[in-house]
């Protein structure tokens, strides 16, 4: 692993959902079985920074996350419970390291279809879905990680910030 500088922030982004399940489909053991790609990569990815970046006195993690954590949707329980976990993971991280000048926060870039070919009437039904009446691009949840990942973010930290023009998921 190469040295970490001031420059260099983790941001970890997984979760992959292969079908969606309502809780009484989902079996003993939760979110195993191809649910999602979580939550043992999130605190490996910060245990590896971390000791560098208490060195330098300065650090970041951003942690991506869903807008579904707040709130909810029909079929997403295994994939929900994970990302909400993964907000938990990132209150505490910002709890015990940000004296430590390590800020942690979480992105929820919502819906952002980027380059997925995608039919029209799904791209305007999201759209409408969005106080902004539009659907996210990929853009604007980079724009914020950014910022969170740089020395202007002084005092930001265990906050979930929504970049999805207040999608609520239609049910």
């Amino acid at each position: 692993m190469r040295k970490i500088v001031q420059q260099d922030p983790g941001v970890h982004n997984v979760g992959l959902q292969h079908q969606l399940r309502r809780l009484a489909q989902v079996g003993q053991r939760g979110h195993t079985g191809g649910a999602l790609t979580a939550p043992p990569e999130p605190y490996l990815l910060a245990r590896a920074v971390l000791a560098d970046m208490r060195a330098s006195g300065w650090g970041r993690i951003v942690n991506v996350s869903t807008g579904l954590v707040e709130d909810g949707f029909p079929g997403n329980v295994s994939y929900v419970a994970a990302k909400a976990g993964l907000h938990g993971l990132t209150r505490v991280m910002s709890r015990e390291l940000a004296s430590a000048g390590i800020l942690t926060n979480v992105v929820m870039p919502g819906f952002t279809p980027a380059d997925k070919a995608m039919p029209q009437h799904l791209l305007d039904k999201a759209g409408e879905a969005a106080a902004t009446k539009r659907v996210s691009h990929p853009g604007e949840a980079a724009r914020m990680i950014v910022y969170l990942c740089s020395a202007a973010n002084t005092n930001t930290t265990g906050e979930a910030i929504r970049t999805d023009g207040h999608f609520l998921t239609p049910a």
